[in-house]
């Protein structure tokens, strides 16, 4: 370059005699001829063109040889100069033109020419690239032997191996793995040669590769297995050999697919990977099963197969679909029949509450193509007829839509619903009436509702005038007449009770189902007129039992408001559901309650009826009795509630369901009970009734107002004494804030105030008797306060309860006998403090023993949020901490402070408890909310044997609190001579200060503790740190 530029053109030459690159360029891009161009140089700039000239044309004469093979004019090229490693416009070196067309001779020439053995062409192919591809073995051997470089990849990430396998040179590729090619290098798309070799299903070459240790579980980037590429290609061999080789036969794909999910098509696949184990219901990310796959594809013999293993048949993908969804919506008829031979739900609804018939030719294929072969069998197997798509479109309407006269007929021969619409309101009728007569005909034979009319507010007849369809609006017309006199004659000899006139229109087909304008059937109005033989008429002729009128009352619920037992019985006899209820959601029971009429209530109760249902106001049967004062109706229902029934010689059912039980105190909307409103009626018996079987006493309606409250203030004495006797509460306050006594007295009710007084005045005495004989231990005057006041919990103005004031006192018989009373163990007073955090501080281990066994909750706090184990810990008492140790107790809790179990101890220079503790893993320095340890207490308190056995047990000598003092601080200000001793012996830091730079010996300094100061100093203390 520095020739050219300077025109030194002799130079140039005899460099350029001796093979200088002509090429070459200097830092700043240029090569020699831009040099010389630079600077002018005309003679220079001529040379270097000549010779660039030459060089090409000696170039291309190489690259032409090595393509052509033509050995000769390889040689003169070369002879003549030309560049070993010169490229085409693809970039082909002479080395790849002869790989490619295996011109070995030429390759051979060419390397012993020191070409460059790894050049690559524009997509990075190498000569061992294209010669492994290829299947050139000498070649392949030439170019190892040249040093070629057997892992490098071209722009793909396909190595020579790559190129070998999916060829399945298996000879090349035993070569390249004897000469280090790497048997996991990946492809960009992640497939190592075994994926590769699997999925081109070249056996030879992926036993090879195993036999090389390949790994049989490598994936590409879909994590799609060698295993799955073989089962989904159906490479039999392929697929033995990797699960004889460890393959993970369940593995997953990026799509959640299986080996077996991909063996479907391929029945000797399948069957060897379910006789390895194969998971057979393991699904997709979809919820797709290899049986769903199989359904959907038509493979008969591999949906065998998995059947025979059991396969789920109903399990359902994402969308709810089954095997059988995905056989009927793809037309697969025999895998169809043969799932549901197998059992398969006929009636599965998908997502979009679609069905296997709605997929199926059964409608898609049935009804478009006049095909009812499937829609028959699917019917045979126990297809829903009616089942709607998302539209609400049956097959019956599909088929009425279509015109497909042949499949209207088959649906209806199979009892599809003619009445049902669609989400525009439109029945099959109405869809016929559009000039499908034939269909309309046969719709009209099985009773279409001709009164039904669409979102527009028209009906078929409508439908069939607008669109000039004459024929079919005959019909229709004709049709409607002849049933309006028909139904005209059916409602009127049902409720005269003509039972020959009835018979006369069953036989003209009259529909049994027909209305008046208050929406009550023949049915209904055989009922309200209490014709029986009509009822049975009707129900021999199949008629709706459970019929709702225009109120939503049933014939049930008529008869057992008109107390028509024998008409009851008939109706229940016909599966009569007994709990419809009506538009003001009364049941059947609650009107036989309401009228008293004891025989069906019993009845009704015998057949089922929900006893608890209640209606829109929250009444229920017990209620709607209470109200009208059918005391012998309330008593039936709480026999029956209790299970048992006193009116009845016959057994109980012991089995029955105890969520038939009466709930006595079930409140109305309003909050009242049965017993709020027997109490406020002044009903004395039913009020007996209903306390003797357990009603609560002290519920309150809305006003916060009990049975005890409304009975003052109506002056029903005779109830407020019988509520008394039940204990109900005087202390109770409504939502005003009185008591009943206040009631009583604004009411003017003044002997029910007396009343009162006077059993508030007993109460108070019987309540104080009581918790001065627990506090004392008099355990015969507990009981027998007991005995005159159930009341346990009964509390002093602290807010202990007997079992407290007892547990604090250490009584364990009279702990125990209220105990045995139920008395709330964990009852806090007004100090959260329980009976166990009592009996725990006072150290009354049998006490304690006896809460916890009842089940006292060990780790309960006080308002200071101590617990039993902290109380007990600071008080000194070894057998409770020990006892509650073992049932449990947290050992780590901290009261308000921060202060543990241990802390305590310490601190209280309780030794066996501090052993005992830290024994049992309490964590030794844990510190305060001032970060004081265990230590620093035991330090500061001088208890010296503590100060040792916490040390011992690991905790930290020159642990801080937050002011910066050590457990040497605090001793040496305190004098303990012992607990310093103790702390140097341990390796206590003697000069370590505080926040404000006091140091021990200053601390010991300033409390005149002269034998401390002499020890420290001893110990090589300073004033300073």
């Amino acid at each position: 370059m520095y020739g050219a530029a300077m025109g030194h053109i002799d130079v140039v030459r005899l460099l350029l005699d001796q093979s200088a690159d002509i090429d070459l360029r200097s830092n700043d891009s240029r090569t020699a001829q831009g040099w010389a161009r630079l600077n002018n140089q005309i003679d220079v700039i001529a040379l270097l063109e000549e010779r660039y000239q030459e060089r090409m044309a000696t170039n291309t004469q190489l690259l032409s040889g090595s393509l052509q093979g033509n050995v000769e004019e390889v040689r003169r090229a070369l002879k003549r100069g030309a560049s070993i490693d010169c490229v085409d416009v693809n970039k082909r070196t002479p080395l790849l033109l002869a790989v490619m067309e295996n011109h070995e001779e030429i390759a051979r020439l060419i390397l012993d020419n020191k070409a460059d053995v790894n050049v690559q062409n524009v997509v990075g192919r190498t000569a061992l690239s294209i010669a492994a591809q290829e299947g050139s073995q000498r070649l392949v051997q030439l170019l190892v032997g040249s040093d070629a470089n057997v892992n490098l990849a071209d722009t793909t990430g396909w190595t020579p191996l790559l190129y070998a396998v999916k060829a399945g040179h298996s000879d090349i590729v035993q070569q390249l793995l004897e000469n280090g090619a790497n048997c996991e290098a990946p492809n960009d798309a992640g497939q190592t040669p075994l994926v590769v070799a699997a999925r081109y299903g070249n056996a030879n070459v992926a036993d090879l590769l195993v036999k090389h240790d390949a790994s049989v579980n490598s994936a590409d980037r879909n994590r799609t297995t060698p295993l799955m590429f073989a089962a989904k290609g159906g490479y039999d061999e392929i697929v033995r050999l990797l699960v004889t080789g460890g393959a993970d036969i369940n593995a997953q794909d990026v799509n959640g697919e299986t080996a077996l999910f991909h063996a479907v098509p391929s029945h000797r696949c399948a069957s060897h990977l379910l006789d390895h184990r194969a998971s057979i219901d393991l699904p997709n990310e979809k919820g797709v099963t290899p049986l769903m796959r199989a359904a959907e594809l038509g493979h008969d013999e591999s949906l065998a197969l998995l059947l025979d293993r059991n396969a789920n048949i109903e399990a359902s993908n994402t969308d709810g679909w089954t095997a059988l969804t995905y056989a009927a919506t793809n037309n697969q008829r025999v895998v169809a029949s043969n799932l549901l031979d197998h059992g398969a739900k006929v009636d599965c609804r998908d997502s979009v509450e679609n069905t296997p018939m709605l997929h199926a030719t059964a409608l898609r294929q049935a009804v478009n193509k006049g095909d009812s072969t499937a829609a028959s069998l699917l019917l045979e197997r126990g297809a829903a007829v009616d089942a709607a798509d998302e539209t609400k479109t049956t097959p019956l309407m599909q088929a009425t839509r279509l015109g497909n006269q042949e499949m209207v007929e088959v649906l209806l021969e199979w009892y599809a619903d003619s009445n049902i619409v669609d989400d525009t309101g439109e029945s099959p009728l109405i869809v016929a009436a559009r000039g499908h007569i034939d269909a309309a005909r046969l719709l009209l034979d099985e009773f279409a509702d001709l009164s039904l009319l669409s979102c527009e507010g028209f009906s078929a007849l409508d439908y069939a005038k607008q669109q000039n369809q004459s024929d079919v609006a005959l019909v229709l017309e004709t049709t409607h007449r002849e049933r309006a006199e028909i139904k005209s004659s059916l409602m009127r000899s049902a409720a005269e009770g003509d039972v020959k006139m009835v018979e006369a229109a069953v036989r003209l087909h009259a529909n049994i189902e027909v209305r008046d304008q208050d929406g009550n059937t023949p049915l209904l109005v055989a009922v309200v007129n209490n014709h029986e033989a009509i009822l049975k008429l009707m129900l021999e002729n199949v008629a709706d039992v459970n019929a709702q009128n225009a109120r939503g009352r049933t014939a049930l619920s008529v008869a057992s408001e008109k107390n028509q037992s024998a008409i009851a019985w008939t109706l229940l006899d016909c599966d009569a559901e007994s709990d419809v209820a009506d538009a003001r959601g009364c049941t059947p029971l609650m009107y036989a309650s309401e009228a008293g009429n004891d025989g069906i209530v019993k009845l009704l109760l015998d057949s089922g009826a929900n006893i608890n249902s209640t209606n829109d106001e929250g009444e229920s049967a017990l209620i709607k009795a209470v109200l009208n004062c059918h005391e012998h109706v309330v008593q039936i229902l709480l026999a029956h509630g209790e299970g048992e029934d006193e009116y009845d010689d016959s057994e109980c059912d012991s089995d029955s369901d105890e969520d038939d039980a009466l709930n006595v105190d079930l409140p109305t909307n309003a909050g009242r009970t049965a017993l709020i409103i027997a109490a406020q009626l002044g009903h004395a018996d039913i009020v007996q009734v209903l306390l003797d079987t357990g009603a609560s006493v002290d519920l309150a309606d809305r006003r916060g107002w009990s049975s005890l409250f409304h009975a003052a203030d109506q002056g029903h004495e005779h109830v407020v004494s019988l509520l008394l006797e039940y204990k109900a509460d005087t202390s109770l306050h409504d939502e005003a804030g009185q008591t009943v006594l206040n009631v009583a007295e604004k009411s003017g009710r003044n002997r029910v105030l007396a009343l009162l007084r006077a059993y508030q005045r007993e109460r108070r005495e019987n309540a104080a008797a009581l918790l001065d004989a627990a506090s004392n231990g008099r355990v015969d005057e507990v009981r027998t306060a007991l005995a005159t006041d159930y009341r346990i919990e009964v509390r002093d103005k602290d807010g202990c309860t007997a079992l407290l004031l007892a547990s604090r006192t250490g009584h364990e018989d009279v702990v125990r006998f209220l105990l045995n009373a139920d008395a709330q163990v964990d009852a806090q007073n007004k100090l959260s403090v329980t009976p166990l955090l009592e009996a725990a501080y006072k150290g009354h281990a049998g006490v304690v023993r006896l809460l916890i066994f009842h089940g006292a909750d060990v780790d309960k706090a006080d308002d200071e949020n101590s617990t039993a184990l902290i109380l007990a810990a600071q008080a000194g008492h070894e057998a409770v901490v020990r006892l509650l140790l073992q049932r449990g107790a947290n050992i780590n809790a901290q009261a308000n402070g921060g202060e543990t179990a241990l802390h305590k101890a310490a601190q209280n220079g309780c030794l066996g408890i501090v052993s005992l503790l830290l024994a049992c893993g309490a964590p030794v320095d844990t510190g305060d909310e001032e970060r004081w340890t265990p230590l620093l207490y035991a330090a500061r308190e001088g208890h010296h044997d503590v100060v040792r056995l916490l040390l011992e047990g690991g905790a930290s000598v020159d642990a801080r609190t937050r002011t910066g003092e050590t457990a040497l601080c605090k001793a040496a200000f305190e004098g303990h001579l012992e607990v310093i001793n103790v702390l140097i012996e341990h390796n206590a830091a003697v000069n370590l200060a505080n926040a404000k730079g006091w140091t021990p010996l200053l601390f010991a300094t300033q409390s005149g503790h002269n034998a401390v100061v002499r020890l420290l100093l001893e110990n090589n203390a300073s004033f300073e740190e």
